[in-house]
């Protein structure tokens, strides 16, 4: 016995059994970690059984479709597991057949520059012409260029498309606003109409064929099952509002009105919407006949209850362990506003969407005074010499000098760490105190502008989603060692293997920084 909850035992061969059929993630943590999550379960469903949760007729309601979905899954997949998989073969035989509708059509190969204004557009524009390409733009505007991608005719408004295929190779375009903001785009290549080759289309034609194979084998099923059990469906019932009236009947089996209204609660509003009205409804009638008449045929195969009886256990049990949850811990998490608050306020940096427009002053490592130049220069802007002007004559960034070193509006996560730190801690119009440290050299930074972070109310969903989520699982951990207390249990992982270690980092035996403020790692032996 390796464990006990209440008065149930958890044996070894059981356990071994289990820890063998779950998936794979599971398994590389262990067999003693998998032995106190399934003691966390037991413990869970044994106090869910004692509080009558598996007599509450609410959740055998919601038990039966969950099981009669398997036990349809589990035969369907019974019959699929008889015929050949689908080979490269047949694969290759159907490109063949249709390669003549293989065909791409023309695109452009663009990258694109995240820019946040017109005005910021216009400048980067200037700055990229002037550094000499894309790829040759300094830090920190570097994070803003994403990687080359292709677009076709119908992916954006059609006089983008053809601006851009009518652009020279390597040319900036102007200022372009599309939906998500202001961007330049930069062409890298011309892609003329052309036939797709079999490795590209090959995962696609596979799918389509394996989709057609279930069709296939969906229809044999259910011509087979339907003369077992015939189907029967009374669309027109479905206007009658008692919840009883049996809108469709296979073989002995009836579904109700009320199953209907089940099923449909685990749709959204616009699914729901569209099965409740022609022909949707006749659709999901259909869907649940379906599904009832191939768990009739599960339930009959003895193979299947062989095979899975365990799984299907598992999923009744599942049900009352969640409900359990519902009821007891879940519900009892309510936030106010007033702490949806005060995490925003904690966590300005992941919700608010700060900005900040700073210029610097840029020396690099080529030598062991970048610190003490920077020093120097600091007490020329205290002294009131013109910081911009100091900018255009010391700075060793040559993507900015020359605009007396602006790098404009940034949010923080365009930012290296330590300059991020400095400027959101500063206030408009102020200069660093001190020099501040990066991997690019070291800084003398002005805040030339703050924008405030975006408003509570813009982001209040991502914050009650969150900080909902983070309650729970608190409110969890606590209902879990309560339960384990009132339910009693005994456990012996020291019986077991020890689980695995974690994958070990990489170890690194030496970090410098070049001249040009690259971060150099150099693994360990």
């Amino acid at each position: 016995m390796l464990a006990r909850i209440g008065k149930t035992a958890i044996a070894r061969g059981e356990l071994e059994r289990m820890f063998a059929r779950s998936p794979k993630e599971l398994r590389q943590k262990g067999m003693r970690n998998y032995l106190g999550e399934m003691v966390k379960f037991r413990v869970q469903l044994e106090l869910g059984r004692r509080k009558g949760y598996d007599r509450n007729p609410a959740v055998l309601a919601r038990l039966g479709p969950g099981k009669r979905e398997a036990l349809a899954r589990l035969a369907f997949e019974e019959e699929k597991a008889k015929l050949a998989p689908i080979t490269e073969a047949s694969v290759r035989a159907t490109y063949e057949s249709r390669k003549g509708l293989m065909i791409e059509p023309e695109s452009v190969e663009v990258r694109e520059v995240l820019c946040a204004g017109r005005d910021d557009a216009q400048a980067l524009r200037a700055q990229i012409d002037k550094a000499g390409g894309v790829d040759k733009l300094g830090e920190p505007n570097r994070p803003r260029v994403r990687e080359p991608r292709k677009i076709f005719a119908g992916m954006v408004p059609a006089d983008l498309f053809y601006m851009l295929k009518g652009q020279k190779a390597g040319v900036v375009s102007e200022p372009y606003e599309t939906k998500e903001g202001w961007r330049l785009y930069v062409v890298m290549a011309l892609h003329p109409e052309r036939q797709k080759s079999f490795d590209e289309v090959k995962e696609a034609l596979r799918q389509e064929l394996v989709g057609r194979q279930d069709e296939e084998i969906l229809s044999r099923l259910m011509e087979t099952c339907g003369k077992k059990w015939p189907v029967k469906v009374y669309e027109e019932r479905m206007s009658d509002l008692a919840p009883d009236t049996v809108v469709a009947e296979i073989g002995d089996a009836k579904i109700t009105r009320q199953d209907v209204l089940l099923e449909l609660g685990r749709y959204d509003k616009v699914m729901k919407e569209y099965l409740t009205r022609s022909p949707g409804r006749r659709m999901l009638l259909d869907r649940l006949a379906q599904r009832e008449c191939l768990a009739q045929e599960g339930a009959s195969r003895k193979s299947i209850q062989d095979r899975h009886g365990t799984e299907l256990e598992y999923a009744e049990e599942k049900e009352i362990v969640e409900t359990l949850l519902s009821e007891e811990c879940y519900r009892h998490v309510q936030i106010d506003e007033a702490e949806e608050r005060r995490y925003y306020t904690e966590n300005l940096k992941k919700f608010g969407r700060e900005q900040v427009d700073s210029a610097h002053i840029l020396f690099r490592r080529k030598t062991g005074d970048s610190m003490k130049r920077a020093g120097a220069a600091l007490a020329r802007v205290r002294a009131g010499e013109d910081f911009h002007a100091l900018a255009r004559e010391l700075s060793e960034d040559q993507a900015t000098r020359d605009r007396g070193g602006s790098l404009g509006w940034f949010g923080r996560q365009f930012l290296v760490e330590p300059y991020e730190r400095a400027a959101f801690s500063m206030a408009e119009g102020q200069i660093t105190s001190r020099p501040v440290e990066s991997l690019y050299g070291v800084h003398i930074i002005k805040v030339e502008g703050l924008r405030k972070a975006a408003p509570f109310e813009l982001v209040r969903d991502a914050v009650v989603k969150e900080l909902t989520q983070k309650r729970r699982d608190e409110a969890y951990e606590r209902f879990v060692a309560a339960a384990v207390r009132e339910v009693g249990v005994e456990q012996h992982p020291e019986l077991l293997p020890p689980d695995p270690a974690p994958p070990k980092a990489p170890s690194v035996s030496k970090i410098t920084i070049t001249s040009d403020g690259e971060l150099r790692v150099e693994p360990g032996k």
